[in-house]
């Protein structure tokens, strides 16, 4: 695990899960503890179809144009 990043990815059922660097609550997992393995996200109602993270950051997509 990178210390200074939060890291995501969408598993086979369409949930996303992160973890990394979570000091800003950036894994989604209503928490401010880092995460040393993949959490699933909460409050996702969407289908999410790209995730991004890194330093104090995390961003779902539910679409592209």
């Amino acid at each position: 695990m990178s210390p200074l990043f939060c890291f995501g990815h969408i598993v086979a059922n369409g949930d996303v899960h992160a973890w990394g660097f979570n000091q800003e609550g950036q894994c989604g997992d209503d928490s401010a503890v880092d995460l040393d393995i993949p959490t699933p996200v909460k409050g996702l109602t969407k289908k999410i179809t790209r995730v991004f993270a890194g330093l104090d950051y995390s961003m779902a997509v539910t679409g592209l144009r």
